[in-house]
């Protein structure tokens, strides 16, 4: 859910600089905290205590490099919000794939069966989203009878010689 509204954030974000950036640049005005310079006038910006004096041929310059800067920025910006929807969407299809669609398990080309054996007699078939395999035969729960093993009553036990 988070990367989904980073990746729409991205989006809308980068896009904003971009048509920002080009406003921006096809102004002929050049600005100094949002007032228009003429030609003679200084700009000057302090920012963390230090003061920095620019003239009108300066501050027109940095003015253009910054919206060069923002249309460079914000498509990247909006291609990495698209990449992180794309992504989602993704693992949302492998996740569909893996617990009940109908798409084979990735593994299966190199002889794997898929992420779960296939059902046993004397259970009922997968419903989607669960494993077709009994507890007592899955992996993670001990055998019957516990560990290890013990052979069936009657049955000579195994001989380790």
């Amino acid at each position: 859910m988070r990367s989904m509204v980073y990746g729409v954030l991205g989006i809308i974000i980068g896009i904003g600089l971009f048509v920002g950036g080009a406003a921006s640049s096809g102004d002929d005005d050049v600005k100094c905290g949002g007032r228009t310079m003429s030609p003679g006038d200084t700009c000057t910006t302090i920012r963390g205590g230090d003061s920095t004096e620019r003239g009108y041929d300066e501050q027109k310059s940095k003015d253009g490099r910054e919206g060069v800067i923002m249309m460079i920025v914000g498509p990247l910006v909006a291609v990495g919000g698209a990449v992180l929807l794309a992504g989602r969407r993704r693992r949302a299809r492998a996740a569909y794939r893996t617990y009940g669609g109908p798409a084979p398990h990735p593994h299966a080309a190199h002889g794997h069966p898929g992420p779960h054996p296939p059902g046993q007699p004397g259970y009922p078939a997968a419903q989607p989203g669960y494993p077709s395999v009994p507890p007592a035969a899955h992996p993670a729960f001990p055998p019957p009878g516990g560990y290890p093993p013990q052979p069936p009553p009657g049955a000579y036990p195994p001989y380790h010689g």
